[in-house]
């Protein structure tokens, strides 16, 4: 397989900074986008009634979870990738306690595997990794341990991307969308696994039969759709 170059990615500069080395560029770690600053805004400013736990689906390396923890967020992080050294150092040099790394496969979550009680669910750009019916079970088990007063962040690659550029699956119905993005696209970010990808209205299908009801829902520049969600 051949590895990619450092070339840009995108519009906003971003380069692969790999995690598994098929799930494509680790963004968090380069810069903070909308999704982020909105989580960490309601983070700033939720209400004393909530209780303040979150926990980061798909974290990657981790950055949006220790911003959380640096907050004094109670902070459970959740990947394929191995970062309990990362985390691990975090605690020793940043001094925060409050965080957590469980190495899990998603797709497999149980109940078990999450806190009795969240007040804030992030996931950014890693939904689409999973087909539709897994993520929505996903979605079923958070939703149900979610404070009242919680909000959900949620962002997934968009089928208005270029990642949609002769994506075999694009005229599949979302609930069985799934496939390999085409080799140029494989290439350019890195992401060898097959995806799911998303228009906005197919996300707010997604999330809303599990309680949920949409605070916003947009595109980004380069075509990610992303949502943020509270229970109604």
């Amino acid at each position: 397989m051949t590895k990619p170059t450092q070339h840009k990615l995108n519009l906003y500069g971003d380069k692969i900074v790999n995690t598994t080395g098929l799930h494509g560029a680790d963004i968090a770690s380069q810069r903070m986008d909308e999704l982020d600053l909105e989580a960490l805004r309601f983070a700033l400013c939720s209400s004393e009634a909530l209780e303040k736990v979150a926990i980061d689906l798909g974290c990657g390396l981790g950055f949006q979870g220790i911003r959380l923890a640096i907050l004094e967020w109670r902070s459970f992080l959740y990947d394929m990738l191995d970062i309990h050294d990362r985390i691990a150092l975090v605690r020793e040099v940043v001094g925060v306690q409050d965080l957590v790394f469980r190495k899990l496969d998603l797709r497999h979550a149980s109940d078990d595997d999450f806190p009795s009680t969240i007040g804030l669910v992030f996931s950014q750009r890693f939904i689409h990794y999973l087909r539709f019916e897994e993520a929505s079970q996903l979605l079923a088990i958070v939703a149900s341990k979610l404070h009242p007063l919680g909000r959900l962040f949620l962002s997934a690659s968009g089928m208005e991307s270029e990642l949609g550029l002769s994506y075999a699956a694009s005229e599949d119905p979302v609930e069985v969308r799934f496939d390999i993005l085409a080799p140029e696209m494989q290439e350019k970010h890195a992401i060898y696994e097959p995806v799911c990808l998303y228009r906005e209205e197919e996300l707010q299908n997604l999330v809303l039969p599990h309680g949920f009801r949409a605070v916003r829902i947009w595109s980004s520049p380069f075509g990610n759709v992303k949502g943020i969600f509270e229970k109604v």
